[in-house]
């Protein structure tokens, strides 16, 4: 494995899409280290290109850091955590992929310490985050934290279809109506466009589960897990300036939705439509995705939160 890892180890006359291994430390002569699986001493082993690496290269309040772990990449069901960007499109670029056999505390300081100073090894820089999205892991939260900081503390965010995934858990015991009534506030407060409605329909929708006793429960816990705890931070909303601006465009008619008549599968491919102005940006809908297949990786329970998605989008 040693051999390995550091026979792919980077140098400076790498192409740029040539993928190589990185670690925190060095040995005397360069080539990553890493350890034996203690906490002392953790296995932590990076894979990365130089162009995947440059797309962190902007401005850090542009892009949002989403950082996960999966376990389906080997056979051993050994821990990868990707991490990538998320632009204002909304498009999700790869930077990183870490292998880790543990997610500790410590392995997550080490991950993010490789990133910085393989970053400042190949661009000459520091790599400055603004945004971390996460999940409600007390050890990513800590070890992303001690590392991650730009200018100020960086922002961890929740994501969320985590916060989805954990309140489905709660609901499952509910009755229908009740579950609903459950969802629907969630949902009413993630899609809040400022921080003043987030306030006012946060107060709402808890005064609505206040009205029936079986919701007292759920509702001491969502307070105190994702509105007052630490995990409180969502998707960012839309700034007032943004809004303001819109408002400004649409009223001077320079922002307007366009439907093409087209309704063939012709649409969807990337040619030359005349009839669509050449200022229009196109926009495609898809439905929320569904894999009913268990043996592709989804379990029932997340098909059912994935189901839920799709209804409460559709709301909004």
């Amino acid at each position: 494995m040693r051999k390995l890892v550091q026979d792919a180890a980077f140098n400076s006359q790498m192409d740029e899409l040539e993928s190589f291994t990185f670690t925190q430390d060095k040995d005397a002569g360069g080539l990553p280290v890493f350890g034996n699986r203690s906490n002392q001493n953790p296995f932590v082993v990076g894979v990365i290109t130089k162009r995947l690496l440059m797309q962190a290269s902007r401005d850090a309040r542009s892009f949002i850091l989403p950082v996960d772990a999966t376990f389906k990449l080997n056979q051993l069901g050994i821990p990868v955590i990707v991490v990538g960007l998320s632009d204002c499109a909304r498009a999700f670029h790869l930077v990183a992929l870490f292998v880790s056999l543990q997610r500790k505390e410590v392995h997550y300081i080490e991950m993010s310490t490789a990133l910085h100073r393989i970053y400042r090894r190949v661009t000459g820089n520091e790599m400055i985050v603004d945004k971390v999205l996460g999940d409600a892991d007390d050890a990513q939260f800590n070890g992303i934290r001690q590392v991650f900081r730009g200018n100020a503390e960086v922002k961890y965010l929740m994501c969320f279809y985590h916060v989805i995934a954990k309140v489905f858990e709660k609901t499952r015991a509910m009755q229908d109506p009740l579950a609903q009534v459950v969802m629907s506030g969630v949902y009413d407060m993630h899609f809040a466009l400022s921080a003043e409605e987030f306030i006012l329909t946060k107060a709402r929708v808890i005064a609505q589960w206040a009205e029936n006793p079986e919701l007292a429960t759920f509702s001491r816990y969502f307070q105190a897990q994702w509105v007052t705890g630490r995990y409180t931070h969502g998707q960012p909303v839309i700034p007032a300036s943004t809004l303001r601006r819109s408002k400004q465009l649409a009223a001077a008619n320079l922002l307007h939705e366009y439907m093409p008549t087209r309704g063939s599968i012709e649409f969807l491919l990337d040619d030359d439509d005349l009839t669509i102005p050449p200022e229009s940006m196109r926009v495609i809908s898809k439905p929320c995705p569904r894999v009913f297949d268990p043996d592709v990786g989804r379990t029932h329970e997340a098909l059912m939160v994935t189901a839920q998605q799709g209804v409460h989008l559709s709301r909004m």
